[in-house]
């Protein structure tokens, strides 16, 4: 089941926000070694507010599967605050009709094949179900080259923004890596490529 909300609903959910919160910190904080700001096992920053969406897909006990945020157009980003550097200068990254994907998590699971490629696309299929719902044209974000190559696999449509670059001193340095800048168009045949890498049925369930 995936659930959709706003940060102004955090008051109303407040474990699951503290739930994701604290998985964000273990993931990016302790796993990846990122140098991101955190206090009390949970990391949050300044593009968590009242106006951004949460995707968060939970399993039957109420356990976090796989979890996203978007934030919303004309509202800043880390693409344009942080690394506009990965960036051509053609491309628009303050249009009222683009949002912004990061903190993208899928919590491993010993799945293999079909199974293990719904796990990983079916929040980002409903992420993509609420866009074009929503009126976007396009969701920007900053990404690992490995996902980028994962996801030009699943939709050829995906465009990157600009060269991958090394941040954090690369593959060398603790917290390290090689990331790019991508768009990914809004549109029924990029949802459609991504239900079919799952085999996600034609809606998501979402509340």
């Amino acid at each position: 089941m995936a659930i959709v909300v706003r940060g102004s609903e955090r008051v109303k959910y407040p474990e699951l926000f503290n739930k994701m919160f604290r998985l964000r910190y273990e993931t990016f904080v302790c796993n990846r070694g990122w140098a991101l700001p955190h206090r009390n096992g949970l990391e949050i920053d300044e593009y968590d507010t009242d106006d951004t969406v949460y995707f968060i897909a939970l399993d039957g006990e109420g356990n976090i599967e796989a979890t996203l945020r978007i934030t919303p157009p004309c509202a800043g980003g880390l693409t344009e605050d942080c690394f506009p550097h990965l960036v051509e200068s053609s491309a628009n990254l303050s249009s009222p009709s683009v949002c912004e994907l990061t903190r993208y998590i899928v919590v491993p699971r010993r799945y293999q094949g079909i199974d293990e490629r719904a796990h990983k696309t079916a929040i980002l299929v409903t992420m993509l179900e609420w866009a074009l719902a929503e009126g976007m044209t396009a969701i920007r974000a900053v990404t690992d080259i490995e996902i980028l190559t994962e996801f030009l696999t699943i939709c050829p449509l995906i465009e990157p923004l600009g060269l991958p670059t090394a941040y954090g001193g690369g593959y060398d340095a603790p917290g390290g890596g090689v990331a790019i800048a991508v768009s990914i168009p809004v549109q029924l045949a990029v949802l459609e490529d991504f239900r079919r890498y799952g085999q996600i049925p034609s809606r998501v369930a979402a509340e």
